[in-house]
């Protein structure tokens, strides 16, 4: 039975690990060693065109060579190295610094299932952190189910199965999240055509979340002392999801804060932002994900991937200023479209508020 189960499970590894990225790559290495092959072959031949042209074939051998690695790096190397990010912020009013694990986008999924969300465990344990928030897209819900062979079980279920792995981080940390446009079934490209959404798991996500000890801060005010000092946290809902009727961002409860005390704003989307009250304060720090820092970032060009962020690309990663207000975007630990990242390798972001 289990030899059974374990063939059953290499066959569906080949099949849902297979995706255009993976095609291309392969495809490519494929005919670069051809043609690798084939251009040492008639260098050894004083007759051949590529022997009388040493300079210009071995120009094209360490590009064919080149572009191999580059693409095999893109795709199964860099996607799967967590980096820990360390951001020191100072902040009114802290006695001691307080450390917090902002988990953004981690998107599991049948590329980055369980084994990822061990990954992302085990990190976010070595930080040791004080407070854990994650910022949204916890799933990436693209529509599939999955056996669960990785479970050793039987049986369908989404991706928001693989969610109970975090309760190892909420039972050590105090621990708060929100969503983002993928718990709601929304791409940037599909948001405005219904038909292409791929269903919403707000609410699985939600009931996983609960489940494990972590507190909703969708459209929620939530106080925290700690380090001998109170802590605020006020977050909203997503706000692609609320602009097309999938939910709502909803600012009521920010009547609660004293506007003294130290707030930090989670919101999934940069652009978040835009729609805080203008009668109210504003955060002492936003904390937001969602742009995969572009995904693919070429240097002197910047961000290739697209995330919708009206803000603009400025604000697709690391610390930036709206209006005077900080907004720290982190590069996000998962993927829209396939598993590949260019110099924005997964990212997780540890803030520390310092007095």
């Amino acid at each position: 039975m289990k030899e059974l189960q374990t063939i059953g499970y290499i066959i569906y590894s080949l099949i849902v690990h297979t995706n255009f990225f993976t095609i291309a790559v392969f495809g490519y290495t494929l005919v670069a060693i051809i043609l690798f092959y084939l251009i040492r072959r008639d260098q050894r031949h004083p007759e051949l065109f590529f022997n009388k042209h040493q300079k210009l074939s071995t120009l094209i051998l360490i590009a064919l060579a080149t572009t191999s690695i580059l693409g095999l790096y893109i795709r199964y190397i860099e996607p799967f190295n967590i980096n820990t990010k360390p951001i020191n912020f100072v902040m009114h009013d802290i006695k001691k610094p307080i450390s917090i694990a902002f988990i953004a986008d981690p998107q599991l999924n049948r590329f980055k299932d369980d084994i990822w969300a061990e990954k992302i465990v085990a990190k976010t344990l070595e930080a040791q952190p004080d407070i854990v928030i994650f910022g949204g897209d916890l799933i990436s819900n693209g529509g599939y189910f999955y056996e669960n062979y990785s479970h050793g079980g039987s049986g369908e279920h989404t991706e928001a199965y693989w969610l109970d792995i975090f309760a190892k981080i909420t039972e050590k940390s105090p621990s708060y999240y929100v969503m983002g446009n993928h718990e709601y079934g929304l791409g940037n490209s599909s948001r405005g055509n219904p038909d292409h959404w791929t269903g919403d798991q707000s609410q699985s996500v939600a009931d996983a979340m609960d489940t494990i000890g972590a507190k909703s801060l969708n459209n929620h005010f939530s106080c925290i002392e700690i380090a001998a000092k109170k802590l605020c946290f006020f977050g909203i809902d997503d706000i692609w999801g609320a602009e097309v009727g999938l939910t709502n961002i909803d600012f009521s409860e920010l009547k609660n804060w004293d506007q003294k005390t130290p707030l930090i704003f989670i919101t999934h989307n940069p652009d978040g932002i835009l729609s805080w009250p203008k009668d109210i304060k504003k955060p002492d720090l936003v904390l937001a994900g969602h742009t995969h820092g572009g995904q693919l970032y070429l240097p002197f060009i910047g961000p290739m991937g697209n995330a919708g962020v009206k803000l603009g690309k400025q604000y697709y990663r690391g610390l930036n200023y709206y209006e005077g207000t900080p907004i720290y975007t982190s590069i996000g630990l998962g993927e829209s479209g396939g598993p590949v990242r260019f110099m924005s390798a997964p990212e997780l972001t540890v803030v520390t508020l310092l007095p």
